[in-house]
C-alpha cells in the first residue's frame, strides 16, 4: 500500500506519541493481553509497548520466568503450595532478563509470591546486575508476614527507588529486619514516599512495630537520611527515637503516626528534654492524621511540639472515648499552636469498637470545638462520635465563627441506620437557616436532622429567615436516617435555604420482618453457614443483571397528586424503598 493509501488512522499510528497514550490507556483498563499482542506486531510497536507493559509487574516470578525453561521448575507440595525453584542456576542464561529487566519500574512482593529462599539466594548469586536485581526500579512494595524472605528484600533495593511499601512481621526475622534498614540506609536515600507496617495478629486494635532495639535503631538512622521524604504512613508503633528522627526532616509534608499510650509518653518525654530545646519538629507539615489508643497529657504535648506554620489538615483518630475536659484541651493546644493561622481542617474521630466503655453522657460539640472558633479560616470540620448534644445554638456559633466554611459534618459513631435520638441530640431542619446565612461557601453538610416539624414555606416567613436571598453554595446534604412527615414542606424549605442542592443522601438500611440477624462477613461463624444459604438467593450473572432499576408508581395520600412516587424494589418485594419528588421545591 502506498503512503497516499495510508488512511488517517494509520498516519496517526505513525506517531509515537500517539502509540504511547493508546498504550497507555491499555495499560489503565488493565488489558495487558492486548498489549503484549500489540508487541509483537512490528519492532517499532514492540518498542513503544515493551515498556509500558513491564512497567509494573506483581511479583518477581513473572520476570524469572523469562530464564530457560530447562533451568526451573514449580513444584507442587502437599500444602497445595507451589514454589519456584532453579534446577541449574551454574547454566543460566540471563539474556532474555538482562533485556526486560531495566522496563520495570513497579514491583509489588507479597507474601504469597511462592519462591524458594533457595532461588533467590541463587539468583541474587549469579545475577548480572549484582545486588541490584531490577536497576531502576522506582516503587517496591514489599509484604511479608511471615519473614521468610525478609533477608532478601534488600536485593531490590536501589538508588533509584522513590517509594517504598514495607510491611513487616512484629516478632519474626528482627535481624534480617535490621540488616535491611541499615543497607537502606546505604543505598536508598532518595526515598519520597515511604509507607512502614506491620503485621500483628496478637493487636487486633493497633499494629505494633518490632520492640528489638536494634531495628528501631537501624530504622531511626535511616529516616535521618532521608532528607528528600515528602510523605510518611506509620501503621506500626515508632520509638521515640525514629519519631524524632522524623520530625527533623526538612521537605517532609504529611504524615500518618499510629502509636499506643506507652509510646506516646516516650515521645512527650524526649520532645520535652533538654536535647530537645530549641529544635523546630515537623516545621515543613502539612497533614498530620494521629492514630491514637487515648487522648492524654502526652498528646497534648506533641500537638503543642509541632513548629509547623504550613499545618493545614489534622486527624485525630482516638480508640479509646476520652472525656470533655480532655478533649476541650487538646483543642485548646490546637487554638495556640504555631499552626493555629494555618489550620484549615480539623477531624476528630472515635469509632465505636466492641467491648468498649463509651460514656453514657452526650459530649457537647459547642463546648469541644470552641477553643477553635477563635481560627476563622477553618473551612473542613468533621466529628465522628458515639454520642453528642448539637443544637440550633451550636450551628449558629461554627456559623459565625468560621464564615469560610465549606464541609461541615457532624455524626454519630453507631451504624447509620440506628435510631440514637434518645442519646444524640438531633439537630431542627430550621437550624439549617444560620449556615445558609451566615457560610455562603460551604457545600457539604453530613447532619443528622429532625425533620418532622418543617418551617412554614411562606414569604413573610422565609423573609423572617433569610432577610437577604441564600447565597449557599451547598449542593450536597447527607442526612442519615432523618425523621421526615411532610417531604414536599421539607423540599421546598431546604430549596429556599440552598438554591443550588443538587444531592441529598439519606442512608437507608431494610430487612424483611425476621426472629435473627444472619452473621456474614467479618464476623463469620460455622453454625451460621445453614441459615446464610438458606436465606439467601445465589444467581450467577453479570453484575448489571444484579442492579435495582426504579420505576414510578401511583403513591397514595394527600400529596399524591403533587409529588412524583419512584418504587426501588429487589426481587425480595418484603425488602423495598421509594423516593418520593416534589416538583418546584428541589427535592
Amino acid at each position: 500500500m502506498s503512503r497516499m493509501q495510508q488512511s488517517a488512522a494509520q498516519h496517526c499510528l505513525l506517531i509515537s506519541e500517539i502509540v504511547g497514550e493508546i498504550c497507555e490507556v491499555l495499560h489503565a483498563n488493565g488489558q495487558l493481553k492486548a498489549l503484549a499482542q500489540l508487541s509483537q506486531t512490528c519492532k517499532p510497536l514492540h518498542e513503544t509497548v515493551v515498556p509500558v507493559l513491564w512497567r509494573h509487574i506483581e511479583g518477581f516470578k513473572p520476570l524469572l520466568k523469562l530464564l530457560p525453561q530447562d533451568t526451573w521448575a514449580e513444584i507442587r507440595c502437599p500444602d497445595g503450595w507451589t514454589p519456584f525453584y532453579l534446577i541449574n542456576p551454574d547454566a543460566l542464561d540471563w539474556t532474555r532478563y538482562k533485556y526486560y529487566a531495566p522496563f520495570i519500574r513497579s514491583l509489588r512482593w507479597l507474601s504469597s509470591d511462592t519462591i524458594s529462599p533457595e532461588a533467590l539466594a541463587a539468583v541474587s548469586l549469579h545475577s548480572p546486575y549484582g545486588n541490584a536485581l531490577l536497576p531502576r526500579l522506582s516503587k517496591l512494595t514489599w509484604h511479608d508476614s511471615q519473614g521468610c524472605c525478609m533477608a532478601f528484600a534488600r536485593m531490590f533495593l536501589t538508588p533509584s527507588i522513590r517509594e517504598l511499601n514495607l510491611t513487616v512481621p512484629d516478632h519474626h526475622a528482627p535481624k534480617a529486619t535490621a540488616a535491611f534498614f541499615k543497607y537502606a540506609r546505604r543505598v536508598c536515600k532518595g526515598v519520597e514516599v515511604l509507607n512502614l507496617n506491620s503485621c500483628c495478629e496478637a493487636s487486633k486494635v493497633c499494629p505494633r512495630f518490632p520492640h528489638s532495639n536494634d531495628v528501631s535503631l537501624r530504622l531511626a538512622e535511616w529516616l535521618r537520611a532521608l532528607t528528600n521524604l515528602r510523605a510518611f504512613e506509620g501503621r506500626s508503633y515508632l520509638t521515640a527515637n525514629c519519631v524524632l528522627a522524623l520530625g527533623v526532616l526538612p521537605n517532609l509534608r504529611t504524615v500518618r503516626l499510629e502509636n499506643a499510650s506507652r509510646q506516646m509518653e516516650a515521645i512527650a518525654a524526649a520532645l520535652t528534654s533538654p536535647s530537645a530545646a530549641g529544635k523546630s519538629w515537623f516545621k515543613s507539615v502539612v497533614t498530620l492524621h494521629l492514630w491514637l489508643h487515648q487522648l492524654d497529657g502526652s498528646s497534648q504535648v506533641f500537638l503543642a511540639a509541632v513548629q509547623s506554620t504550613t499545618l493545614c489538615n489534622l486527624l485525630l483518630f482516638v480508640y479509646l472515648p476520652p472525656d470533655l475536659l480532655v478533649a476541650r484541651k487538646h483543642m485548646q493546644v490546637c487554638a495556640r499552636a504555631a499552626y493555629k493561622h494555618s489550620l484549615r481542617s480539623v477531624t476528630y474521630f472515635v469509632p465505636v469498637l466492641e467491648n468498649t466503655n463509651h460514656p453514657s453522657s452526650a459530649l457537647p460539640i459547642k463546648t469541644i470545638l470552641n477553643p477553635l472558633f477563635a481560627l476563622q479560616q477553618i473551612t473542613h470540620v468533621a466529628v465522628l462520635v458515639p454520642h453528642f448534644d448539637l443544637d440550633g445554638d451550636t450551628l449558629r456559633a461554627m456559623s459565625e465563627a468560621w464564615p469560610a466554611l465549606k464541609k461541615l459534618s457532624i455524626l454519630h459513631g453507631f451504624h447509620e441506620t440506628e435510631d440514637l435520638r434518645g442519646t444524640s441530640k438531633y439537630v431542627a431542619l430550621g437550624d439549617l437557616v444560620h449556615l445558609a446565612r451566615n457560610c455562603p461557601d460551604l457545600q457539604d453538610i453530613g447532619l443528622h436532622l429532625d425533620a418532622t416539624n418543617a418551617p412554614a414555606v411562606n414569604d413573610a416567613e422565609v423573609q423572617r429567615l433569610l432577610p437577604v436571598p441564600s447565597r449557599c453554595k451547598l449542593y450536597k446534604l447527607m442526612v442519615p436516617v432523618a425523621p421526615i412527615e411532610d417531604p414536599v414542606s421539607v423540599g421546598r424549605f431546604l430549596h429556599r435555604l440552598f438554591p443550588d442542592l443538587r444531592t441529598i443522601v439519606d442512608i437507608v438500611g431494610c430487612m424483611a420482618t425476621c426472629d435473627n440477624v444472619i452473621r456474614a462477613g467479618l464476623t463469620p461463624k460455622l453454625r451460621d453457614v445453614h441459615n446464610l444459604v438458606a436465606g439467601l438467593m445465589y444467581n450467577a450473572a453479570p453484575a448489571t443483571k444484579h442492579l435495582v432499576f426504579p420505576h414510578s408508581f401511583s403513591g397514595g395520600g394527600a400529596t399524591a397528586a403533587m409529588t412524583h412516587n419512584t418504587l426501588y424494589g429487589p426481587p425480595d418485594l418484603r425488602v423495598c424503598g421509594h423516593a418520593r419528588h416534589a416538583p418546584g421545591s428541589g427535592a
